[in-house]
């Protein structure tokens, strides 16, 4: 009896093609994935540049106003206005302590939250006190204000001209 010829067996192909798929599925997905936290770590940290501005602003601009105002019902009412946009600045950072992508960018907002918080704080007890306060309680708050001030500009680094307006 003669035997029947064998079909070639060859190589199969399909596994492979079907292999080549999931390496390529899950390059993809890798690829997708780091894109993604790469533009979540860019919105956060435009977040916190722009929290860093709005304490700059405390830091340079509102706390010399007050500062320099010629009574201290001025300096009140200066306050008074700067609250709302103050409470948002904090609104702000807390949310980015809470959003924080890891461990060191929490750290980095919740140190300018602080240093922010003690400025705020020694500016208001100074134009709480009014004008009826002795001298040495005088020079305490604003020894307070001007170790702030200078902390949170240490942290803020340099300030510089402002950005450019959108265009």
């Amino acid at each position: 009896m003669a035997s029947a010829p064998v079909a070639d067996q060859g190589t199969v192909w399909w596994p492979w093609l079907l292999f080549a798929l999931v390496v390529l599925g899950t390059l993809v997905g890798l690829l997708v994935r780091r894109r993604r936290t790469s533009e979540v770590l860019a919105a956060w940290d435009a977040r916190l540049d722009a929290a860093r501005q709005e304490a700059s602003w405390v830091e340079d601009a509102l706390t010399t106003q007050v500062l320099s105002t010629a009574t201290p019902e001025e300096a009140s009412s200066v306050w008074s206005a700067a609250q709302p946009r103050l409470l948002a600045i904090d609104e702000d950072l807390h949310a980015l302590v809470t959003d924080a992508p890891d461990e060191q960018r929490a750290a980095t907002a919740t140190g300018l939250r602080e240093q922010l918080g003690r400025l705020v704080a020694a500016v208001g007890a100074d134009v709480a006190a009014g004008p009826g306060t002795d001298a040495d309680g005088f020079r305490t708050r604003r020894a307070a204000i001007d170790a702030a001030r200078r902390d949170l500009r240490g942290t803020l680094g340099p300030a510089g001209p402002p950005p450019p307006p959108p265009g």
